[in-house]
């Protein structure tokens, strides 16, 4: 169960640029987020008010732009979370997307089993006809993560500051096991929850759903 859930995004900034979008993520639990919430704290105490940050860890396994058809959606990721087991997500290391995205990130490691739920569930979408982001990064070129601050106003001097922090905290490692997705949308300057699906890693059988409409 997901109780008392905690939105991803709070930031309006965030908000009014997601506004329309559907997104697929999964939820680490309380142990991690202790960790996220750590380390993000000392990226807040050098960071401008410039600066946007996710309110909540979460590692993002497809978005879809404005347009998206929800209840095909749904149909979708309730169809993708009966094959997928439940996920190991291992924090490897602190890193960072270099310019011009300019974003610190605690880095997940890449497994078999996590490719293979990004795989499967970009082809379902894409059987289903639904619309895609342009330049989505190919399975073997996409990073799982989890962001800790979204940088890109921020100028040189104190993105070489982030890079130092980054580098002097290098090293980071922590492990979990997630055992269900969320798919969340962004209607009327709020995150709302789309459905909440139990990763079953079976294929046969119905799938517990619940959801949660604004």
């Amino acid at each position: 169960m997901i109780a008392e859930r905690r939105p991803f995004i709070t930031d309006r900034r965030l908000l009014a640029a997601l506004e329309g979008q559907r997104y697929v993520v999964l939820r680490p639990p309380a142990h991690i987020v202790s960790l996220f919430r750590e380390v993000q704290s000392q990226f807040r105490a050098v960071l401008p008010a410039a600066v946007t940050y996710p309110a909540e860890p979460h590692v993002t396994l497809r978005g879809f732009p404005v347009g998206t058809d929800l209840t095909i959606l749904r149909s979708v990721v309730a169809t993708w979370a009966d094959s997928v087991p439940p996920l190991d997500l291992t924090i490897e290391d602190l890193s960072a997307f270099p310019p011009p995205h300019k974003v610190p990130i605690l880095k997940i490691r890449r497994t078999r089993e996590l490719v293979r739920a990004f795989v499967s569930l970009a082809g379902l979408a894409s059987a289903a006809k639904l619309p895609e982001f342009p330049n989505v990064p190919s399975p073997d070129d996409w990073v799982f993560h989890l962001s800790i601050a979204y940088c890109l106003a921020v100028d040189d001097a104190t993105w070489s500051a982030v890079s130092s922090l980054v580098a002097s905290r290098a090293g980071i490692t922590a492990s979990c096991i997630v055992d269900h997705a969320e798919l969340v949308d962004y209607d009327g300057g709020v995150e709302q929850l789309g459905g909440a699906y139990e990763l079953l890693g079976i294929g046969s059988e119905g799938n517990t759903v619940r959801r949660t409409t604004g």
